[in-house]
């Protein structure tokens, strides 16, 4: 399978650039701040190496063809992309080269990690109560975030983010890069007074909606 990349992005953003024809390892960053090379493998963004977090192996079958695998590289876009596109380059371990296009955006709001992953059924929330989530491609930070690494000190989102609960609007108790996940930021909101019922929840980021699924809100 050919290799493949996100469609778009935000400077800052995590991206997975799936490595169909180009050969990597398996591999996995450390320590902060996350290394340049990694699996043998080297991404570059217009010619800046970026930092990779890692590398992990999807087997691809189909109708019991085994085809190879493809490598997920997990890597981050610096923060000052000032272009509207962006060319994304592997350098596999064979030293074989292969270069992809990418849109840049101001913003890209992709969950970090499911909310509602786990058991199948819908959380059960209280009014007061606060949500966590994460997320990737909120675009830049009050003051200059760190490429690569954690934030050691609050750095704001500067898009607005809104919190919605059942169409209502919640209050947004705050939205700042993580100090524990490179390129991850925490977005807290409170759960509103609301009648008990099942429930939607959502973010919505200069005017992109991201899902967070139906919860059960009780008092």
């Amino acid at each position: 399978m050919p290799d493949s990349l996100v469609q778009e992005a935000a400077a800052g953003s995590l991206i997975w650039f799936s490595a169909g024809t180009s050969r990597c390892e398996p591999a996995e960053a450390q320590a902060n701040p996350w290394p340049v090379k990694l699996g043998s493998c080297t991404l570059r963004v217009n010619g800046r190496p970026m930092p990779l977090g890692s590398i992990s192996i999807s087997p691809v079958a189909l109708s019991n063809i085994v085809f190879e695998p493809i490598y997920r590289v997990v890597a981050q876009l610096p923060y000052d992309l000032d272009r509207s596109t962006a060319t994304v380059e592997i350098e596999d371990k064979n030293g074989r080269t292969n270069a992809l296009s990418l849109t840049i955006k101001p913003v890209v709001p992709v969950l970090a990690s499911p909310i509602g992953s786990g058991p199948v059924i819908p959380y059960v929330r209280k009014p007061g109560e606060e949500v966590v989530v994460r997320l990737t491609g909120l675009g830049v930070t009050s003051t200059p975030a760190p490429w690569g690494d954690v934030a050691e000190s609050s750095m704001q989102v500067v898009a607005p983010v809104e919190a919605f609960v059942g169409g209502r609007t919640a209050r947004i108790l705050g939205a700042e890069l993580s100090r524990t996940e490179v390129g991850v930021f925490e977005v807290r909101f409170e759960v509103p007074s609301i009648a008990s019922d099942l429930h939607i929840l959502n973010l919505r980021v200069v005017g992109t909606d991201v899902p967070l699924g139906s919860h059960f809100v009780t008092r």
